[in-house]
Formats: C-alpha cells, sequence, structure tokens
C-alpha cells in the first residue's frame, strides 16, 4: 500500500481529475476495499509498471503541483 501511496504522489495531470472524483464520492470504504484485492491478486501489477515506467522518464507531475493548476 504504501508504494501505492508514493506513486499516487507523482500521478499524472490527467489522473489527478479523477482522483478527485474518487476521493468525493460516499463510496471510499468500498474503493479502498477494492484497491486492496486488486493489489492483493496483482490486478494492479501493470498499471504499477507503467506508473514507475512514466516517472523514471520523466512523465510525471507531482500530485501538489496538479492539484494547484485544478484550483
Amino acid at each position: 500500500m504504501e508504494s501505492i501511496l508514493g506513486l499516487l504522489e507523482n500521478i499524472q495531470p490527467k489522473h489527478a481529475d479523477e482522483l478527485d472524483q474518487l476521493e468525493s464520492s460516499n463510496d471510499l470504504d468500498a474503493w479502498d476495499e477494492q484497491i486492496a484485492k486488486d493489489s492483493e491478486s496483482g490486478k494492479l501489477d501493470d498499471f504499477v509498471e507503467g506508473v514507475l515506467a512514466s516517472h523514471k522518464t520523466g512523465k510525471t507531475t507531482k500530485l501538489s503541483q496538479a492539484l494547484k493548476r485544478s484550483e
């Protein structure tokens, strides 16, 4: 879970809006449970690998910067 949180800090701006929408939903507990299940099952492995590859090549933006742009 720590690695996912670390990756979220560097999420691409186009995904920051989607994350904001999820955070504002009333179903956060269910979302958290689903993320945990998907993570444990390996369902997120390809996603995490893609995010890490994007980060290594400089194609990511710090979440704080992306959120400032959306204000």
